[in-house]
């Protein structure tokens, strides 16, 4: 290859610039990250919190609620903050015994993120930010941060929740919850508690099983199957990890009939088999 010139107009150098700009994050990155944003918009205009907001704007990424569109208001960035925290407060999960905790310091951690992300994108794109309300808008997102995370590891330390990192055992009763959620919020679309029942090992491992591997399905009888991978913690070795997958797939198969399509769980314990009726865990 030899040196050439791609000299042209500032216009379109202009152009090529912005197009290059807008590859910095990969395309999903984007998307997630506007997922989360609009996800803290429509909060606080449901709560009537909209001070950190502006319906006067021509971004991109701007999000229509009802007959209006809502962007961040970049100069209220302190408004901004008070509206991230407080959403924040309003997530929460169950741990294994069906307990209500605050959600995890890495998830909400993706909603401060996003909004890192557009924040960098109007400066970027020329938007005036003083330091002063980055500092203001800092200064409060830090503190509350860092008091979620020392929380979540008292919650360790009492052992509400799980002091290592990686899947855990996913409980009965959290599973069927989790199907009355799917049919009350999706009764239209039957086909979405049909897989939540056949792949429940995966919804409670959703951001980390991107596709379901054909190989786990298997046929018993007049039943379809799917066996159940098992994660593997970092101080197992491999002959444990290969004595633990095996007894999962011996032990836990998700079945459904492929005759008339009602779903059967069973769960294998070491010492006997415990079938759950379709009413028990809420087949419409």
């Amino acid at each position: 290859m030899v040196a050439a010139s791609r000299e042209a107009s500032i216009p379109i150098l202009k152009e090529r610039v912005r197009k290059k700009m807008k590859l910095q994050h990969k395309p999903k990155t984007v998307s997630g990250n506007h997922d989360k944003a609009a996800k803290l918009i429509k909060w606080l205009v449901d709560q009537k919190m909209t001070r950190g907001l502006t319906t006067s704007t021509d971004s991109e990424f701007k999000i229509k609620i009802g007959t209006r569109y809502y962007w961040f208001n970049w100069g209220r960035l302190g408004d901004i903050a008070e509206g991230l925290t407080l959403f924040c407060e309003t997530r929460g999960r169950k741990n294994a015994d069906g307990k209500l905790i605050p959600e995890s310091h890495s998830t909400l951690g993706k909603y401060r993120s996003a909004l890192s992300h557009f924040r960098k994108k109007a400066f970027l794109k020329g938007i005036a930010i003083s330091d002063a309300d980055i500092a203001i808008h800092d200064a409060k997102v830090t503190a509350y941060f860092t008091g979620v995370e020392r929380y979540e590891q008292k919650l360790k330390q009492d052992g509400i929740i799980p002091a290592q990192k990686g899947g855990t055992d996913f409980p009965i009763e959290l599973f069927r919850e989790t199907c009355k959620l799917a049919y009350e919020k999706c009764y239209k679309k039957p086909r979405v508690g049909l897989f939540n029942l056949m792949a429940w090992h995966t919804c409670g491992r959703s951001t980390n099983v991107a596709n379901m591997h054909i190989e786990h399905f298997v046929l018993d009888g007049d039943c379809m199957g799917i066996q159940f991978p098992v994660t593997r913690r970092g101080d197992e070795s491999d002959s444990e990890f290969r004595a633990k997958t095996q007894l999962a797939r011996c032990e836990r198969t998700c079945r459904c009939c492929l005759v008339c399509r009602r779903v059967r769980v069973t769960l294998a314990l070491p010492h006997h088999l415990r079938w759950l009726s379709a009413g028990d865990i809420c087949i419409i």
